[in-house]
This record gives C-alpha cells, structure tokens and sequence, in this order.
C-alpha cells in the first residue's frame, strides 16, 4: 500500500488539539512507516507506533507474518487466506518481541457492531503516552483483505482520527463503521474458480471437515460458485463479482500499546473492556481461533496488501 500525504487543504481542515505520541501531526506523518512486504500490515503498524513511543526494536525480533498459499489445491489456498497476516495476539506479542520486552500491549476487542467512543478511548490513550493499532475489515469498503493500520493521532474537535500505511485522516465514524464486523474472509469468485474443481473427494471433504466451514457451508458455496460459472461459460472467469465466504482468524478492534513499566502500563492492564465480541472470551486471548503457525516469518518480504 503506498503512502500518501495530506493535502494542505485537508490539513488545515485538521485543527485544533492533536494528541498524538509524535506530539505533532506533522511529526506523526514523517514518523509513519511503510509497509514493505505482502500481508504485513501488522508489522508496520507496530514498527510505527514503538518509533512513536521512541523505543527502539531489537534485532532478531519480529511480528509473526503469514503468508498466502498460491498453490493450485483449493481448501490449502482457502485455509492460507483466513489467517494469512497477522492477528491482534500477533501485534501484542510482536510488540513484546520487537522492542526487547521493553514494551507491552493488550487488545480491546470490537464488533460487530461498531464501536462507540472511538475517537475520545483513542485520544485518551494518547494522551496517557501510548499508541494505537486498529484491525479494521477493509472489505466492507471492497478491498481483498483485513487491515492493521496505526493510529498516528486524534484531532480531539473534529473526531478525525490520523491513521498511517496509508497516511490519511479519517473520520470517526469512518473507523469504526470499518471496525463493526464479523470474522469473517471473502474470497473472490475468480481466486476459488481459478482453484476449482477440488480433484478429490478428499479434497472436497477438506472443506467441511472443520465445523466452522461446515456452519458457513463453505463446500456448498463452492459448489453453487461452479455450477453458476458454468451455466455463464465463466468457469476460471470473475464469476460475476461473487465472493466465498470462509472464516478467519482476525478480530475487529484497537491494540494498545504502551512502555512496560510505566504508568501508562499499570492504567492499560486495568482498564475495563469498553465493547464486547461474541467470539473473543479470555481463553481466546491467548490463542485468537488458534491460527496456525505455518509459514511465520520476520520481517522483510515483498509486494503489497494487508491480512487475508
């Protein structure tokens, strides 16, 4: 995704109080790093928000990675995209790993409805010396995956919240529209035709052997998938902008990081839950769905995209 800056005019539309780790909103944009690899948005996000907390990462730590699966076998590619990236528990313990231990975080969960008082719980842990992630489903605005995008800063009057990878100012209610979801993946028509027909019973019973696909009826979404390509002489075309729909490993919501030992810390740890997510209960805290760990990898990569 690449960067962009504010435009002057946006930029003095932004006014007013800025509470931000960088101080300034222009600090905060310079500060905002770029992602540099496939599906590591969550990696820049929190590489951006310890530079904010002027921590520095220590070498050989990182924010586990996963990477899609290319291949031709449908139920492995599928698999491969509902936890391709990272998970919230993923950018609280890469924070953890990145900066020595020097750092801490916790993430508060969200959806699916969306959030109430986003912009002010965002400024306030601002104010307190921490900084923000959010993990928003960018699909509802048609992009092909979830997002981890850092919280540069809040301008307190507007509610406009500064994000970063992309640079961009956005409304509140714009954030949190995007952080009311399920979890949930969709796949496009073309991805799965592309990958159709599964060649084996073995490979068709791939995808109903878990309960959650078998709740979403992902082999009967398949299967409806082909039989329309068919009938349209589209089989391994775009099916029509349809999309399957698989479960995945993300949870909307808002990461917070802070300096371990801190004030800060201490105020983080006890703070109450502000929403509630059916999916998220304490045991999930420690394993978020339990998304595998194959294909983990450090920092670097190439090409673009977020999670999924």
């Amino acid at each position: 995704i690449a960067e962009k800056r504010l435009s002057t005019t946006k930029r003095r539309r932004m006014s007013g109080t800025f509470l931000s780790p960088w101080g300034s909103a222009d600090n905060a944009q310079r500060g905002a790093r770029s992602q540099t690899g496939a599906s590591n948005c969550g990696e820049t996000a929190v590489q951006t928000a310890l530079h904010g907390l002027a921590i520095d990462e220590t070498p050989g730590g990182f924010v586990a990675v996963r990477a899609r699966d290319h291949g031709p076998d449908l139920a492995t590619y599928l698999r491969a995209r509902g936890v391709a990236g990272c998970t919230a528990v993923d950018l609280v313990e890469g924070a953890r790993s990145l900066s020595d231990q020097r750092a801490n975080a916790r993430f508060f969960p969200c959806g699916p409805a969306p959030p109430e008082g986003l912009a002010v719980m965002l400024a306030e842990w601002n104010r307190l010396g921490c900084a923000c992630v959010v993990t928003e489903n960018t699909q509802l605005d048609g992009a092909d995956y979830w997002h981890h995008q850092a919280v540069l800063g809040v301008f307190v009057e507007s509610s406009t919240i500064l994000l970063g990878n992309p640079v961009e100012a956005v409304p509140e209610a714009q954030v949190a529209r995007l952080l009311g979801s399920t979890s949930v993946l969709q796949v496009m028509a073309s991805d799965v035709l592309a990958r159709c027909p599964p060649r084996t019973p073995a490979d068709w019973a791939a995808l109903r052997e878990d309960p959650e696909w078998a709740k979403m009826d992902v082999a009967g979404q398949v299967e409806r998938l082909m039989k329309k390509a068919e009938k349209g002489g589209s089989r391994g075309g775009g099916g029509g902008g349809e999309v399957v729909t698989i479960p995945a490993s993300y949870v909307p919501g808002v990461t917070v990081i802070c300096a371990a030992r801190s004030e800060a810390e201490a105020k983080l740890l006890a703070a109450p839950e502000p929403w509630a997510h059916p999916s998220w209960s304490p045991a999930a805290r420690s394993t978020e769905r339990s998304a595998p760990h194959q294909g983990l990898r450090p920092l670097g990569g190439g090409g673009s995209g977020g999670g999924g």
